[in-house]
This record gives C-alpha cells, structure tokens and sequence, in this order.
C-alpha cells in the first residue's frame, strides 16, 4: 500500500474517532441539558471525557489541549463496493462486549448515500459484517 494512501487511512480513522467523541459528548450534554442543572455534578465512579469546561468550575495553571493527530494503523478500509470514497456523520457506541458504528457513506453523486455498519470487540480492529438487510446490484 502506497505511503499517501496509509496516512490518508490513519487520518480518515483519526477524524472517525475524534468525530464519534464529540457526537456521544454532545449527546450526553443536550441529554442532560434538558433536565435542571444541579449545582454539583455527580460523576460517581465514571470516567469523563474532558473535551469542554462543562465538568470544570474553574481551572488555574492548566489548560484543555486537543493534540494533534498522529497516523497509526488502520482502523477500517471503505472497500465495500458501496462504500464511497469518504464518510459523514459518525456514531459509535458500546452494546454489551462489542462497539457498534454507524458512519455514512459519501458515494460522489455516483448513486445515493447511504448509511453503513461496521463492529469491533476492541473498538481498534473493525469489520463490516454483510447483514443481508438490502440487495446491492
């Protein structure tokens, strides 16, 4: 595989990954938006992503740094016939032992987009099962 085609992968996976945080951030916050703000937010044992200052009162001598991302192995090949040739809008969550994303495919205008699926026991090593649920050509 061509060095250019391995960092566009590493990059595609970082932005999946950096995309899916924010969108389950973002939900858990309009989620818990919607209910009246206590004056103490109880995390119990959780651990908590800090991505925002909404579980921070007040910070001195440190600061909140997204780093930048770094090419690694790849994550998940678009290499399904119907897959194109990036995605959109990404979800990822955890059901039971294995995490489940959801990701659009950006087809270029050649058919429809549509919504993908793929799994993964670990969250780093994915597949993308045929489920079978519509005809593809």
């Amino acid at each position: 595989m061509a060095q250019g085609s391995r960092t566009l992968n590493g990059s595609l996976r970082t932005i999946v990954a950096v995309a899916a945080l924010m969108a389950l951030a973002w939900q858990f916050r309009f989620a818990t938006s919607l209910a009246a703000e206590p004056a103490v937010r109880d995390v119990s044992d959780r651990r908590e992503l800090f991505v925002d200052d909404w579980l921070i009162e007040s910070i001195q001598g440190a600061a909140l740094v997204l780093h930048s991302p770094k090419p690694a192995e790849i994550a998940l090949e678009l290499n399904q016939p119907w897959a194109g040739p990036t995605t959109g809008f990404t979800v990822v969550m955890k059901d039971g032992d294995r995490y489940r994303l959801y990701y659009s495919n950006d087809s270029d205008g050649a058919r429809p987009d549509a919504t993908s699926y793929a799994e993964s026991r670990d969250g780093i090593h994915w597949t993308t099962p045929k489920l079978g649920l519509f005809e593809f050509e």
